[in-house]
């Protein structure tokens, strides 16, 4: 009689464990499903947020170029205007005052304001470097994170 007893509860207590198991299962399976789908919503974000800074990164590039070509073209452009401008004080009476200090010290301005703008620049340059290796490293996780969502 208490064989017949311990029998019956084990088969019970079998089939309350298999039920529990598989509630267990299922919860997890929903927990990480649920999980998946909030990664991917992650995902989406993170990979938003890189494309903006690749944008920025971009038009820092291309507003650094520009910068750089305006200062060389306003510093080539001094010269001829200096000569120019003596051209048209020869034809100005005598008592007009001299405007060749005012271009000399016009172009010492505009070779020291290069000269720290190609500074600024190649600072600028430097961090722009750094940020794209940072970008090329974020997309290379992006794209991991994509393939083991996939095999999920």
């Amino acid at each position: 009689m208490a064989a017949a007893a311990l029998s019956r509860s084990r088969g019970v207590a079998g089939v309350r464990g298999t039920k529990g198991l598989f509630f267990i299962v299922t919860l997890l399976c929903l927990v990480g499903l649920t999980s998946s789908l909030i990664d991917k919503t992650k995902l989406e974000k993170l990979k938003k947020t890189v494309e903006k800074a690749q944008q920025k990164v971009d038009f820092e590039k291309a507003g650094m170029a520009t910068t750089s070509e305006l200062m060389n073209y306003y510093v080539g452009v001094m010269d001829p205007l200096a000569e120019l401008l003596k051209k048209a004080t020869k034809e100005l009476p005598d008592d007009f005052p001299s405007l060749g200090g005012l271009m000399e010290s016009l172009k010492g301005f505009m070779k020291k304001t290069k000269t720290y703008i190609d500074g600024q620049n190649e600072e600028l340059g430097e961090e722009i470097e750094e940020t794209e290796q940072k970008l090329r490293e974020m997309k290379k996780l992006i794209k991991m994170l994509e393939e083991q969502q996939a095999e999920l």
